[in-house]
């Protein structure tokens, strides 16, 4: 029986139907990981890398739709802390003038209890 070389087509053909979607799955996580949602995986006729492929393919975009929706909530309650934190400074305001009143009212009063007596 003939040895078969390691770089013949025989042997690097089926390495590399294996090889290169992994390299694509490798690098499309890659991104994942990077919060770049766009990475998609090419869907093949191998059924076992077709279906991996589509169902990282529909995770990607879970995890896009995800994140749109987390977004738009901090941006909601970034307002909201902003608004009341707004409201805070005018009870604030508020407060420290009523304060200055009373402190007014209570010199007025010493003054004409003073002058009274």
């Amino acid at each position: 029986m003939q040895d078969i070389p390691l770089r013949s087509p025989i042997v690097t053909g089926p390495i590399q139907r294996f090889w290169k979607p992994l390299e694509a799955l490798n690098e499309a996580v890659s991104r994942i990981g990077r919060s770049d949602y766009s990475a998609r995986l090419r869907v093949r006729s191998s059924a076992e890398f077709r279906d991996l492929a589509i169902l990282f393919n529909r995770m990607t975009e879970e995890l896009a739709a995800k994140e749109a929706i987390l977004e738009a909530e901090v941006a909601r309650t970034a307002a909201e802390l902003t608004q009341a934190r707004l409201k805070l400074g005018e009870t604030r305001d508020a407060l420290h003038h009523q304060e200055k009143l009373a402190s007014l009212g209570a010199l007025a009063t010493g003054s004409v209890q003073a002058a009274l007596s």
